[in-house]
């Protein structure tokens, strides 16, 4: 894939950051009448020629153990089908050849490169014919992996409205270990709109627990128009993309619009007819039709991020087939696009903050450092390729996909570190790849998330004004600047009409757990108690801690009272708290 290709998707994700989403109403300051915002107070610049050192990274690793384990994830990848390109990595182990591998900078770079390698490796192989479905309906489950994975295909109509023509949705699952003990499926979903279940179901199965797996079919799919489901591109984009990303004029904001209106238009000659389809509503009925294709009565169901909104729907659709859903990292549906997007970049600011304080003496200030030096010139990556450059729009995603999770702190740390101070933009472009689903071993992209997360989210919310999105954007740009967006009007320009999810609610007594998380970036704990609000039965539990959803996280507290809820559809008191 070309660069511009690239980075014009990935331009696409920022205006509201691949996956996940936000709130309203966060007590900041929304200008929207045009004229400027007050700054948030911004750190000082540090001195980058004195920056102290930081703690050495937790994987350490001699050269031989990388090139190692390098050749064994490219062998493991191209056994299962996972691998038919690995150019990319040999170009960048060759260029690790020649630095010094005890530099605690390079240590990060080659455990992080390892790391993709092992887990984009292992990723579940296309679905092979022999898993469609059957005639009668009913999932034909066929081996797709030598852990006991199985992949099927469902045929769904296209419009449940007006039957005619169908789409297959691709799905994978572990069977229950133990019969005797089986309760019924788990259904998962990671999040996005645009995330894979088929890829996220063999990491997440990992960490469960042997109860879980023994009392259910744990079972996820790539939504309609995602991944290996029949999935969903836009076209080319015609003329030039070379306008101010940042516009100030009514002309800039005006020729800023006519390009968006042009992605609308290349999504709408791919596919008119399935944008009209691609909406939360449609995905609910094919969680029906895979709960009768399974014979089940009902389904229990843990939902992550934007998959808590397709958990509310179906909760509000079809009540009465909900045994226990989970929803973990909730969104809030009852909002404007625009203000999803411009709340969500509050939300990572604040998070920002956060994270500098757990390493004051060294990240204090670097991000709003890079932020200023990236006005000027672009920073090169000394391990990847020509076109792997850090750009403002890569150093905002790559901040953000690394708070995601409190883990991924120390791995931030080096990589503005390494940026400030050894102008290396390695680790952000790495955290950029990890987070768009670029391949570690080809250099393509392994989803068409931008397009998808587009069709959903014009489809699933209403859109504020034109005059209303440029105020929006002109505020948070000045109160955020590290978080800078590009404005959010793709969704004003959209070919189909929006048929928005709006403030959903369930009927009482439906069960139905809330985990929301107090210093959640990108839903953040206040959507939670949003949604619980409105639905006074469900239940809120609460982690106190940060990064984006907390179920199968390493937290005992959640994952016992999760787990308890899932096997005995028991939920713990409200007003739970686990820190």
């Amino acid at each position: 894939m070309s660069t511009p290709y690239r980075r014009r998707g990935v331009y696409l994700l920022i205006t509201a950051l691949v996956a996940i989403l936000a709130l309203s109403g966060c007590g900041r300051v929304v200008v929207l009448d045009g004229t400027a915002a007050p700054r948030y107070p911004q750190p000082d610049a540090p001195d980058v020629a004195k920056l102290p050192d930081l703690p050495a990274y937790k994987n350490t690793l001699t050269w031989s153990e990388f090139k190692d384990g390098v050749a064994k994830a490219i062998s493991t990848g191209v056994k299962n089908g996972a691998v038919t390109d690995h150019s990319r990595i040999d170009q960048i182990v060759y260029k690790l050849a020649d630095a010094d591998h005890d530099d605690p900078g390079v240590q990060v770079v080659m455990a992080t490169v390892l790391s993709m390698a092992k887990t984009q490796s292992k990723a579940p192989a296309q679905i092979a014919e022999s898993g469609r479905s059957a005639e009668d309906g009913a999932l034909a489950w066929a081996p797709c992996g030598d852990d006991g994975l199985e992949c099927a295909s469902l045929k769904v109509p296209l419009d449940y409205d007006n039957p005619g023509d169908t789409i297959e949705i691709k799905l994978d699952r572990y069977k229950a270990k133990d019969p005797d003990k089986r309760i019924g499926v788990l259904l998962g979903n990671p999040g996005g709109p645009g995330g894979s279940g088929i890829d996220f179901l063999p990491a997440w199965y990992g960490g469960l627990s042997d109860e879980i797996k023994d009392s259910f079919d744990v079972v996820s799919f790539d939504p309609r128009g995602v991944g290996q489901s029949d999935p969903f591109y836009c076209g080319p984009v015609s003329g030039s993309s070379d306008v101010n990303p940042d516009p100030k004029t009514k002309a800039e904001e005006d020729a800023y619009t006519e390009q968006a209106g042009k992605f609308a238009d290349a999504c709408a000659k791919a596919g008119k007819d399935m944008l009209k389809h691609m909406g939360t509503k449609d995905v609910a009925r094919d969680v029906e039709k895979i709960r009768t294709a399974m014979g089940e009565d009902q389904i229990s169901y843990v939902g992550y991020s934007y998959g808590t909104a397709i958990g509310q729907t179906y909760a509000n659709m079809f009540p009465g087939k909900v045994r226990a859903f989970v929803l973990d990292g909730v969104m809030n549906t009852a909002v404007t696009k625009q203000q999803l997007s411009s709340a969500q970049t509050a939300a990572f600011d604040k998070a920002l903050r956060r994270f500098s304080g757990s390493c004051e003496k060294v990240c204090t200030g670097l991000a709003q450092y890079l932020t200023t030096k990236l006005q000027d010139d672009n920073i090169e990556s000394k391990y990847l390729s020509s076109s792997d450059y850090v750009d403002q729009t890569y150093l905002n995603i790559g901040i953000s996909a690394a708070l995601y999770s409190a883990k991924r702190w120390p791995y931030l740390a080096w990589a503005l570190r390494e940026a400030a101070a050894d102008s290396d933009g390695t680790l952000l472009a790495l955290s950029v790849d990890d987070y768009t689903g670029r391949s570690i071993f080809s250099g393509e992209y392994t989803s068409n998330g931008d397009d998808s997360f587009s069709a959903v989210m014009c489809r699933d919310f209403a859109t504020s004004s034109l005059d209303d999105a440029y105020a929006m954007s002109r505020s948070d740009n000045r109160l955020h600047p590290v978080f800078a967006n590009r404005p959010d009007v793709i969704c004003n320009e959209w070919p189909v009409p929006p048929d928005p999810l709006g403030a959903l609610t369930w009927p009482k007594g439906t069960p139905v757990l809330l985990v929301s998380t107090t210093g959640d970036p990108a839903t953040p704990h206040e959507m939670g108690k949003s949604v619980a609000a409105r639905n006074p039965s469900a239940v809120l539990l609460t982690h106190d801690g940060d990064g984006h959803t907390a179920y199968s996280n390493g937290d005992s507290c959640i994952d016992d009272k999760v787990n308890k809820f899932l096997l005995d559809v028991k939920a713990p008191k409200k007003g739970t708290v686990c820190k």
